[in-house]
C-alpha cells in the first residue's frame, strides 16, 4: 500500500495496472503558494520551478 498524487499514478489508474483502495481516506487538498519581494527580479531558476509547480498544479485537477 503507498499513498501517492494522483498525477503520479493517473495513466496507471486509467489501464487498470493499479486499483485505488480505500477511496475514503484520501488527505484533503493542500494549498501552496509562492511568496516574493516586490520589485526584484525573479532568477530564472525560480520561475522554473514556479512554472513545474503550476503545471503539476493544472494535471492535478479532476
Amino acid at each position: 500500500l503507498c499513498q501517492l498524487p494522483d498525477y503520479v499514478v493517473r495513466d496507471e489508474l486509467a489501464q487498470g495496472t493499479l486499483v485505488e483502495l480505500l477511496p475514503e481516506l484520501r488527505p484533503p487538498p493542500m494549498p501552496i503558494s509562492a511568496v516574493m519581494p516586490t520589485g526584484r527580479l525573479v532568477p530564472q531558476r525560480v520561475r522554473v520551478l514556479l512554472q513545474a509547480l503550476d503545471r503539476l498544479r493544472e494535471r492535478a485537477r479532476p
